[in-house]
Formats: structure tokens, C-alpha cells, sequence
């Protein structure tokens, strides 16, 4: 696993772009996929989201499950 995604993964949520980034997306992409809720966040206030690391994990089948 790099560096950048261990130190993404350690946090329990990370930013829409580090998860699309984790995903293969760009900065753009992640955000339409957010939006499209093919990324999964969680609202931080009243205009902050921001995406479980739990979930990346599952989505990436880094949490031991296939």
C-alpha cells in the first residue's frame, strides 16, 4: 500500500479528493462521483462533506472482505 493511502486510511474520514484519488479519480471526477453518491460522505456542518475512510476501505477491499 503507498505512503499517501496508509496516511489517508489512519484518519477515520478523509476528503472527497483523497478518496477519489484512492479511487483512480481527479479532482473533478471525484466530486460529479460525490454528487452521483458513487462516493459516499457525510455532511460536516452545513457545507463541509467529507467521506468515511471505513467506507474507502471497503470500497478499495482493504478491510478483509472480498
Amino acid at each position: 500500500m503507498n505512503d499517501w493511502l496508509e496516511e489517508i486510511l489512519s484518519k477515520p474520514t478523509t476528503s472527497i479528493e483523497n478518496a477519489g484519488k484512492a479511487l483512480g479519480y481527479g479532482k473533478n471526477k471525484s466530486h460529479e462521483a460525490a454528487k452521483r453518491g458513487d462516493i459516499f460522505t457525510i455532511d460536516i456542518g452545513t457545507k463541509r462533506k467529507t467521506v468515511p475512510t471505513a467506507w474507502l476501505r471497503r470500497k478499495l477491499q482493504l478491510d478483509g472482505t472480498a
